[in-house]
This record gives C-alpha cells, sequence and structure tokens, in this order.
C-alpha cells in the first residue's frame, strides 16, 4: 500500500548520506545520466564550502528506506535572508514530504535569526 500522507519528520544529513544525497539531488534536479550530473567528490567539495554546514542546514526526508526529499538551507545572514533549494523525488511527491521539509527549513531560517526566507523554485515549476 502507497504511504499518502508523509508523517515521518525530516532528519539532519549526516556525512555517509553523501553519495544518496548526491543521486537524489540529481534525480530531483532531471540531471541524472546528463553531462551535467554532480558527481559525489564535487558535491562532497560544495557541503564543505564555508558556511554551509550540511549537519545542521540540510534536511532529509526518508521513506521505504531510501532518501526521497531534500531541503538544504542557504544562511546569508549578512542580508538578513537564507535560500532554501531541494525538492522530492518523482514518486513521492503529492505525499507531505516537500511540506515537512519545508516546515524544517523554516525553523531552521527562525532559529537562524533570518528575517527573509527565498526559495529556489527552477522556472518550469
Amino acid at each position: 500500500m502507497v504511504e499518502r500522507v508523509f508523517q515521518h519528520p525530516a532528519r539532519l544529513f549526516h556525512w555517509d548520506d553523501l553519495e544518496e544525497y548526491t543521486r537524489l539531488v540529481n534525480l530531483v534536479q532531471g540531471l541524472t545520466g546528463q553531462p551535467g550530473a554532480f558527481s559525489t567528490p564535487y558535491m562532497e567539495e560544495w557541503l564543505r564550502q564555508p558556511g554551509c554546514n550540511p549537519e545542521e542546514n540540510c534536511f532529509l526526508a526518508e521513506c521505504d528506506g531510501a532518501l526521497v526529499g531534500y531541503a538544504r538551507v542557504d544562511p546569508e545572514l549578512a542580508i538578513g535572508r537564507v535560500v532554501v533549494e531541494g525538492g522530492v523525488a518523482p514518486g513521492y511527491r503529492l505525499r507531505g514530504i516537500g511540506g515537512r521539509l519545508l516546515e524544517a527549513a523554516l525553523q531552521r531560517a527562525h532559529a537562524l535569526g533570518a528575517g527573509v526566507m527565498h526559495i529556489a523554485v527552477p522556472e518550469d515549476s
């Protein structure tokens, strides 16, 4: 039976999630199998940038033992905002997963003291 309403809380990223997280980002962004797809080493380099802190700012949703959604909060506190980027894997959309991830991102933005949260949305969404 397919779970219609996602009831699990989002959890924080751990470095042992890196490979599956990279796969998920590529899937959500439609890059799987494309020349521009992110590699795991590139994703690690990106996440290790100063200020990124994925263990505090990257939220993951799991279903059936797999990562199915993410929301990464990029703080820009010098201008009082955070930018949130993320998405949910096809086949898992419209179940409340994105809402749970957005709730976690909003709580993080509040904890950081950001007054504004911008959400990165692809032009075709």
